[in-house]
């Protein structure tokens, strides 16, 4: 009996390997993605193509490559230091970031020309109000303690981190509108240090860098500080 069993569970083994066996293909041709696919769960995640196409009108005789589109293929040029935009489509062919980011997007659809019209439609939309769009979905805009005394109003945090010749903006970071100040210190100066290379540079900042967590934190990493 139990042979009897054993034998019919063979047999259908055999039946289910072969039918896998035909249904997986013969030959399985790999490419490297690097991190293309962290990009796009990111680029997914901000909504930076349909907050832009929602709010970036599109020539009716533009088809394909919308405006969304192009901007996160340029975003994605600046991350593999393509910063020309006659460079991009040879980017494009030669890599296979893209086809992972968009897919089904040929490369030849990446002229300089139409991402330099996304260019000038996002400058003529405003930069400064798609950039709330996109921060508000990025972030939560809530109640929190108001400077103004405006506690009828949800807000959001936005700090800025400026270099001391002629106060040029290193680093710039949104934060919930409920987030106390002297728990963004620490995370900008270690941004700071990742932008910069270094630590020996003078952090300086007003009164709410100074907590006994923040000065033992930058201490003890090797960093310097000002704050009254």
């Amino acid at each position: 009996m139990f042979l009897f069993i054993n034998n019919i569970l063979h047999l259908q083994i055999l039946k289910e390997v072969q039918y896998l066996s035909n249904e997986f293909p013969k030959v399985v041709n790999t490419k490297r993605v690097g991190f293309a696919p962290i990009l796009k769960h990111y680029f997914d995640k901000c909504s930076i193509k349909q907050i832009i196409d929602q709010n970036a009108p599109l020539d009716p005789r533009r088809k394909i490559l919308t405006h969304g589109e192009a901007c996160v293929a340029i975003i994605t040029g600046i991350l593999f230091q393509v910063s020309q935009l006659y460079k991009f489509r040879k980017f494009c062919d030669e890599s296979t970031v893209t086809n992972t980011i968009l897919p089904g997007i040929d490369s030849k659809e990446f002229f300089d020309d139409r991402l330099g019209d996304t260019l000038m439609a996002i400058f003529s939309r405003g930069i400064g109000d798609l950039e709330l769009l996109l921060t508000k979905n990025i972030i939560n805009i809530t109640f929190g303690y108001s400077k103004k005394y405006r506690q009828d109003l949800k807000q959001f945090i936005w700090f800025l981190s400026a270099s001391s010749d002629s106060g040029f903006p290193l680093f710039q970071k949104p934060y919930d509108g409920n987030t106390a100040d002297l728990d963004t210190y620490v995370d900008q100066w270690e941004n700071l240090i990742e932008l910069l290379g270094q630590r020996d540079f003078l952090y300086i900042a007003d009164s709410k860098l100074v907590s006994q967590s923040n000065l033992a934190y930058i201490h003890d990493n090797d960093g310097y500080l000002i704050a009254p």
